[in-house]
């Protein structure tokens, strides 16, 4: 008994000092940037900020340098350096798990820092964490609200534990809830609120902050009408010298409120800049979608655009119409519904149509028209690739390479090309933003 009693205490002991050398060497391991992955304007922030002093921290509302975070073996944030100054919307872009939240969580204290180090107005997360804190406001993306406080409670508290003085509190209370239209719900407790009305009452008490608001997607699950007055008040705060980072999926919400934007993957910064500098900087070409039909779609097509427009339209007009006339039918064609007709009761049954076999038999139509495009496209323009294709719904995109062709070249072989296969519709674009993030999505998932 004494003898197996002492095996295991053994196997233990060696089970622990492998697990005590093994966590201890992930400690002490240095987490390096992927620096094949980055684009050369990350490089240039991570070697301007090399030449920094702490003298020089005051002056930035943040600075990361060489920021890492590490959940076990798995490192969620890898070396990331990143400034913002005033008067500027950083938002970080990724998809979920790409390290965005994990930094948002670091720079509010939330979570440790693994390596690296964190700067607000100078002050160190690190060895001064209480006047790093002074200056920021975060919105975190889910509500962190007690239901049973009211409005008004929650930010006469948040007031409080900012440091504001008690003389000041019922007027700025007062601008808050007018600014963010929260004046007939601050008597009401925060659990009758909708989602818009949340949002708002945790981005008033984030912009209590004096230098720096983090705000973690904040108008996830808010409708339309109230997104564009969060916004409207948001690029407000920024121009009245606040600094703004934020993360978001929606790429309308970049376009309105940042001034840079990065990308994120696998917890590395990938690149960095401007919308506009972006997509120059990533301008792949040329995207022309083209959306295929089938006899019975062409039908109908002509169809609807006869009963709309109260004339028999010819084979060369059908498709060529520009300006607004054309913008304007298929704005009808869109939300045109054909009318119903009533189904006669009878009291024999009637075989019911084999939706599945129909859905089978369109598919194979489509693939075998996409083919044919596919190929004749490729035959007149060598240089394009696929860059989306979608059988069961007949639509293939292409990518030209800019350089290639010019916009009127390709209009007028599309419209050519209209008449000899069985083309619905078709589009012609520029390389959008949401292309760039698509390329960087598709290269790492690779």
């Amino acid at each position: 008994m004494s003898s197996s009693y002492v095996e295991i205490n053994c196997a233990l002991n060696v089970i622990l000092t492998d697990y005590q050398l093994l966590f201890r060497s992930i400690r002490n391991e240095k987490i390096y940037p992927r620096y094949e992955d980055e684009d050369k304007e990350v490089d240039k922030i991570r070697r301007r900020l090399a030449y920094l002093t702490t003298a020089h921290y005051a002056f930035f509302p943040l600075i990361l340098k060489n920021l890492s975070k590490r959940y076990g073996s798995f490192v969620a944030v890898r070396s990331l350096t990143l400034d913002l100054n005033p008067f500027e919307c950083v938002g970080l872009l990724g998809r979920n798990g790409s390290g965005k939240s994990s930094t948002f969580r670091m720079i509010v204290g939330m979570e440790s820092i693994t390596a690296g180090s964190i700067h607000i107005k100078g002050y160190s997360l690190k060895t001064r964490p209480n006047d790093a804190s002074r200056h920021v406001g975060f919105c975190p993306r889910e509500p962190m609200l007690s239901s049973f406080m009211t409005g008004k409670d929650a930010l006469r508290f948040c007031c409080m534990i900012n440091g504001i003085r008690k003389e000041y509190i019922k007027s700025l209370v007062a601008s808050l809830a007018e600014c963010f239209e929260l004046v007939p719900h601050m008597n009401k407790r925060i659990s009758t609120y909708s989602n818009g009305t949340k949002r708002k009452l945790m981005i008033a008490m984030g912009t209590l902050a004096p230098s720096l608001m983090c705000l973690d997607e904040p108008t996830a699950g808010v409708d339309m009408h109230a997104k564009y007055e969060i916004w409207r008040i948001l690029d407000g705060i920024r121009q009245g010298g606040r600094s703004i980072l934020l993360t978001t999926h929606n790429l309308e919400e970049c376009e309105f409120l940042c001034t840079n934007v990065g990308i994120m993957d696998h917890g590395s910064l990938l690149c960095y800049g401007s919308l506009s500098r972006l997509k120059h900087r990533f301008n792949m070409g040329i995207f022309v979608k083209v959306k295929m039909g089938t006899r019975a779609e062409l039908d109908d097509d002509r169809d609807n655009w006869m009963r709309l427009t109260m004339m028999p339209p010819n084979d060369n007009e059908m498709g060529s119409i520009v300006g607004a006339r054309r913008m304007m039918l298929a704005h009808l064609l869109r939300h045109h519904n054909p009318p119903v007709e009533p189904v006669k009761k009878s009291g024999t049954s009637r075989a019911q149509p084999d939706t599945t076999n129909s859905e089978l038999n369109m598919r194979t139509d489509y693939e075998a028209l996409l083919q044919e495009l596919e190929e004749v496209f490729k035959r007149d323009h060598p240089y394009s690739t696929v860059s989306e294709k979608y059988s069961y719904r007949g639509m293939i995109t292409f990518c030209i390479p800019r350089g290639q062709i010019k916009w009127s070249a390709i209009f007028d072989y599309m419209e050519n090309l209209k008449d000899e296969l069985q083309i619905l519709y078709y589009s012609v674009s520029h390389t959008t933003f949401q292309d760039v993030f698509m390329k960087f999505v598709r290269k790492h998932n690779q």
